[in-house]
């Protein structure tokens, strides 16, 4: 019997150690930059042969333990020879900068990659991820998706917030700063000057299962080189959600396309809500060579170089409304969509927040004209910066509280006719924010006749007949107001003759005693 109920506890102990295991929850914080490796990794303690916590010690104790795990790690400049693994399927891991904002950087040197997450989930907070580099010599391997500054394996999923991805390169490979096969979330985050040769210089989403979400984030100054490729800021092969962030500057070289967002397979599926894509050149901004991207409430504008939107092969855009094309390009067909029309935007900058935006401009045609589909509060910004100020949202990232323009009309006119030779004069009026300029935009004015950009007809007419056209007044919010006039230039009748008086007998009779009576004498 005794024997028995020793047996019984022993298990039961067994089973609650096994329990505690399978909960365990451990905090690490690194108190050493170097990059040394953990002395036993498994026995709970992150600690090097010298006893101090690096960075790679607490991700291998973390590996090694599974369950929820922290690893606070202060300011300061962490150097990595060899990417950090992440590979317990078990593992939901937590990786924190605990200083100042993104002062807490993580650095590759341009020799290796820097976080490789094979399993589990990991959280990226607060840390700057820089200079990975992936060089591909094989030629076999060309284009492959390197993810210098984040790998994310199938089934693994990377949460990263408030963080900086920047400076990572991916040489003759793909997905220069973050490459994805499982599942990656970046939220408040920047993804900036990153390159690939291939595709996807900032971030290239890699086939189905593959899914990506960016939200209150930027994308800026990503770059590729390689004839074909595609999405300096973002190529996708899967599923990508974009929501409330900056698509801006970013550039693909010669031979490349899509330089801010490229979706690149028939299982692609792109929703872009809210954001704003500008100031990308080379190929396009928007490149729709497969699958479906769906944007609203979004402006693609001012290209550095380059159309708005190239759709080619299978691809299609679906617009579901309060959209804004600086050109029309986009396929933007909806009521509420606004085509041809510059936004009017601030440079890139620190306008508040986290992360940079494009400020709305006073009087840009964005203000109070786009939509709210999934009830957002703050703009990219974040806190401290609703989402709607005055009347309605505005269409981008950025919500602004400066005034919206009012589009011009014409309140009077047409003009009327003229003569020729004699001054012609005529003022047209018209309401609008900021004031209307006018333009003859078909067909023309009388010879004679000019119009200035203040509305006015003047001068003298020269030739007569009759001359049609179209006036606009515009002031940069749409639409324009025309109206067309027809001005009949006529000829001035001439005054008729008056005959000259021949004087009879009796008519020089009285000339003759009129002039002696005045003292005139005939000689």
């Amino acid at each position: 019997m005794r024997n028995a109920r020793t047996l019984a506890i022993a298990i039961a102990c067994g089973i609650l150690s096994l329990a505690s295991a399978a909960s365990f929850a451990a905090v690490f914080t690194v108190d050493s930059t170097a990059d040394v490796a953990d002395a036993n990794p498994g026995d709970g303690v992150c600690a090097t042969a010298t006893m101090q916590c690096t960075l790679r010690a607490a991700v291998q104790e973390a590996n090694t333990l599974g369950g929820t795990n922290t690893v606070n790690v202060p300011a300061g400049m962490y150097s990595v020879a060899t990417p950090l693994f992440t590979t317990n399927a078990t593992n939901v891991l937590t990786i924190t900068g605990t200083g100042a904002a993104l002062t807490t950087i993580i650095d590759g040197g341009l020799v290796t990659g820097i976080f490789n997450l094979q399993q589990g989930t990991t959280n990226l907070n607060n840390l700057v991820i820089q200079n990975g580099s992936i060089p591909i010599v094989n030629p076999g391997a060309f284009g492959a998706c390197t993810g210098a500054g984040l790998f994310v394996s199938t089934p693994a999923t990377a949460n990263v917030t408030s963080s900086l991805i920047a400076g990572n390169q991916s040489m003759n490979g793909s997905g220069g700063g973050i490459c994805v096969f499982g599942t990656v979330t970046i939220t408040d985050s920047t993804v900036q000057n990153n390159f690939a040769s291939f595709g996807g210089g900032g971030m290239r989403v890699f086939l189905v299962p593959a899914a990506a979400t960016v939200v209150n984030s930027t994308f800026s100054g990503n770059s590729l080189n390689g004839i074909g490729a595609a999405g300096a800021a973002i190529e996708s092969q899967s599923a990508l959600t974009i929501t409330n962030s900056t698509i801006s500057g970013n550039i693909a070289g010669t031979g490349g396309s899509g330089a801010g967002v490229a979706s690149e397979s028939g299982a692609t599926t792109t929703s872009i809500r809210n954001s704003t894509i500008t100031q990308n050149g080379g190929g396009s901004q928007l490149d729709v060579f497969a699958g479906t991207v769906t944007l609203v409430s979004t402006i693609v504008a001012n290209p550095s170089a380059g159309p708005n939107c190239v759709i080619g092969g299978t691809g299609s855009i679906v617009s579901s409304g309060n959209n804004l094309d600086s050109a029309n390009t986009c396929q933007f067909v909806a009521a509420s969509d606004i085509i041809n029309a510059n936004p009017l935007l601030g440079p890139l900058a620190n306008n508040g927040g986290p992360t940079q935006t494009h400020a709305l401009l006073a009087l840009s045609p964005a203000i109070d004209k786009g939509a709210n589909p999934l009830g957002l509060t703050t703009d990219q910004r974040g806190a401290g910066f609703p989402r709607v100020i005055g009347a309605a949202i505005d269409i981008g990232s950025f919500e602004t509280s400066a005034a919206a323009g009012v589009a011009p009309v014409i309140t009077n006119g047409p003009p009327g006719n003229g003569v020729v030779g004699v001054p012609y004069n005529f003022t047209y009026t018209a309401t609008g924010t900021p004031a209307p300029t006018f333009a003859v935009t078909a067909g023309a004015l009388p010879p004679g006749l000019v119009l200035s950009t203040a509305g006015v007809i003047s001068g003298t007419p020269t030739t007569p007949g009759t001359f049609n056209g179209t006036v606009t007044a515009s002031n940069g919010i749409a639409p324009d107001a025309t109206q067309n006039f027809s001005i009949t230039i006529v000829v001035a009748p001439s005054a008729p003759s008056q005959p000259i008086p021949v004087l009879g007998p009796w008519s020089l009779a009285l000339l003759s005693a009129l002039l002696a009576l005045l003292g005139f004498r005939r000689r």
